[in-house]
């Protein structure tokens, strides 16, 4: 059981990671100015096989995850809605 765990830890590790190198690849930043860019946003639509899905955080925390600061005091607007291709 404790291996089927750490492979699929390592399984979403590699994942993350891909998406990331792919993003990075696609607009030219850096994945520290990707993550800066993308943390305040609250939803995002994907479109998938022409189908839309959206998405909203189920965490109720007021701060972003891995942040000492809250998203408005950089400077950033919270609530922002991101939609994408795929």
């Amino acid at each position: 059981m404790a291996q089927d765990s750490i492979e699929a830890h390592l399984t979403v590790i590699f994942a993350a990671l891909a998406v990331a190198r792919y993003l990075q690849a696609r607009t030219g930043m850096t994945i520290k100015r990707l993550a800066r860019t993308l943390r305040p946003l609250q939803t995002v639509t994907i479109a998938v096989a022409g189908q839309q899905i959206t998405a909203q955080p189920r965490s109720t925390r007021t701060q972003p995850p891995f942040s000492s600061r809250s998203a408005t005091s950089r400077g950033t607007k919270t609530g922002t809605t991101c939609a994408t291709q795929v």
